[in-house]
């Protein structure tokens, strides 16, 4: 990869919530509960309320967990990124700190892997994207996974010379690795693109710049195939 110039200007942060029981939540739904007769029988009726509350507090935070992550590889969905991303652009604005970079990656002909090598081998290869990602990252930063083979990186507060650094790190880390599915081996291959997150730009703008940049660096790494 070429040495990018940044000077002109999310553990990570994925989720794994456990599967949803629809018996489990209609089984914390309230019930009617008897006369009270006594101060005993009220504090028991309260302690019990406590626990339904509790139980039902838990459900929730798990299906608001399970609506932003993506099944497959445990990562932020699009949904949980941009709510990260408006989030680090409001403290952005806030504090005056420096912003930080977003990342967008493709993974390249990776149509290919499922035609050749079956779903099975296109969804290990997802999964060793995901992998691959999270241990290339600090514990503040957040992971995602957009569509299909589109992932996405969210590194705040962070100077640009060490942004850089992380960016040429993780492309090393990605372009190097080979997947082993059954007997085949298939050498992971991808293209990024970045934007440098400023206290006035918006998702949709980043996105768009990032998204730019993905599409001039596929282009170069095709032409560079082809030759």
């Amino acid at each position: 990869m070429n040495t990018l110039s940044l000077s002109n200007r999310t553990l990570p942060r994925s989720l794994t919530p456990p599967p949803f029981d629809a018996g489990t939540f209609l089984d914390i739904m309230p019930r009617p509960r008897p006369a009270i007769d006594s101060v005993e029988q009220a504090l028991s009726l309260l302690h019990d309320a406590e626990e339904l509350i509790r139980a039902q507090e838990d459900q929730i935070r798990e299906l608001k967990k399970y609506a932003l992550t993506d099944t497959l590889t445990g990562l932020l969905n699009r949904t949980g990124f941009l709510g990260a991303l408006r989030r680090e652009l409001v403290i952005a604005r806030r504090t005056e700190k420096r912003a930080g970079l977003l990342i967008l990656l493709d993974l390249d002909s990776f149509a290919q892997v499922n035609d050749m090598y079956g779903h099975d081998a296109g969804d290990n290869c997802l999964q060793t994207v995901a992998n691959v990602l999270i241990n290339e990252v600090r514990s503040s930063d957040y992971v995602a996974r957009l569509e299909s083979d589109s992932f996405a990186l969210l590194l705040p507060q962070i100077s640009m010379k060490a942004a850089g650094a992380r960016l040429e790190t993780i492309d090393r880390a990605l372009n190097n690795r080979v997947m082993h599915s059954r007997a085949h081996a298939i050498p992971l291959k991808a293209s990024f693109g970045f934007a440098v997150l400023q206290e006035t730009e918006t998702p949709e703008t980043l996105l768009m710049a990032a998204d730019k940049r993905l599409y001039t660096s596929k282009a170069r790494r095709k032409m560079g195939m082809k030759g």
